[in-house]
């Protein structure tokens, strides 16, 4: 009798494993076309203000024509096209994208590499918006607002993505400054590294 019942429990397991699975996957995927599309709608008005094409007046038209002609479709008003615009340019430029870490596929990455800017490596929009695609879009707002260098951005996106912050937290990560209390960790590990070498070099650790 306790064979079945333990037999039973672990089917029970393996199928809620089933089901959280695929509730990942899908939540991972509406979340990846709400990046994309926030990014594809503010790559399209960026470059159009750039150019000239487009002032203000012409957002503000935007905005209005989707309430009348789409009533339904919501989160487009003037204020969050410009919020996608702002997203768009600073996570497209050339400083946050030189600040990537080298691999982008959310398989690869380590946490450890969050601490300093890397080489600028080739990557495609489609890499990008995968890397992006690692958190929600509340929490890139959190993040574009009220982080200052493009590798103080990348820390806040791996740091949401390695310890699934919401957004309410990750605001307080940062006003903490866990980013800056890093780098004086590593800063200092890294000094304590010198130091050792220094000591050994001249054939004694002597008192450090």
């Amino acid at each position: 009798m306790g064979y079945e019942v333990n037999k039973i429990q672990s089917q029970f397991e393996e199928l809620k494993s089933i089901i959280i699975s695929h509730r990942n996957r899908a939540y991972q995927a509406i979340n990846t076309e709400i990046i994309t599309t926030n990014w594809e709608v503010g790559k399209y008005v960026s470059h159009r203000i750039i150019s000239e094409q487009w002032g203000s007046g012409v957002v503000d038209q935007f905005a209005k024509y989707l309430k009348n002609n789409q009533p339904g479709l919501k989160g487009f008003d003037r204020s969050a096209i410009y919020r996608m615009v702002k997203f768009y340019e600073t996570y497209s430029s050339a400083k946050f994208v030189a600040a990537l870490p080298p691999q982008t596929k959310s398989t690869d990455i380590q946490i450890n590499t969050i601490v300093a800017a890397l080489p600028p490596q080739l990557r495609d929009e489609r890499q990008i918006i995968s890397f992006l695609s690692l958190i929600n879009w509340t929490s890139h707002l959190e993040i574009i607002t009220g982080c200052k260098t493009e590798e103080e951005k990348v820390f806040y996106i791996l740091l949401a993505y390695k310890e699934k912050l919401k957004y309410r937290e990750l605001r307080r990560q940062i006003e903490s400054s866990v980013y800056e209390r890093s780098c004086q960790r590593l800063q200092k590990s890294v000094l304590w590294g010198w130091l050792c070498y220094c000591r050994l070099a001249n054939g004694s650790m002597g008192q450090i």
